[in-house]
């Protein structure tokens, strides 16, 4: 099987035993059930959309509330092997649940996005400005 799909059919797995055990910490504590299944088919039915097409690098995708308003994001995300420099894309559901809106990511010329392709990574919440 495709390694790439193979990853987001994991990520989409882990997130449909919600029901089951309980709502995981990538999720926002209030986020409505039924909105993450509705997220989560609508993912489904753009990942031909979403997948990279890049013969030279690998990409792995994940699906997530990194900032934790309940709507989901799916990113997509490479590093390239001699220069070790992360590329990353990010879509996230729109208001009404029924399309993905790319998000703007701005880092310096020249930089590149953390190394974020990891198996965990820890979540941090800023109290004083509700940033996650």
């Amino acid at each position: 099987m495709n390694k790439k799909l193979w990853s987001f059919l994991l990520a989409a797995a882990l997130l449909l035993t919600v029901p089951v055990f309980g709502m995981p910490s990538a999720l926002a504590a209030d986020a409505d059930p039924a909105d993450v299944d509705t997220q989560i088919i609508l993912i489904r039915s753009k990942l031909e959309e979403l997948i990279v097409k890049d013969d030279e690098n690998e990409w792995y995708y994940t699906v997530t509330d990194l900032d934790h308003n309940g709507k989901l994001e799916f990113i997509a995300a490479s590093q390239d092997p001699e220069t070790l420099n992360t590329s990353l894309k990010l879509w996230e559901a729109d208001e009404d649940l029924t399309g993905l809106e790319p998000c703007t990511l701005a880092v310096e010329e020249g930089a590149s996005f953390p190394d974020f392709l990891t198996d965990m990574a820890d979540t941090f919440h800023d109290p004083k400005t509700d940033a996650w």
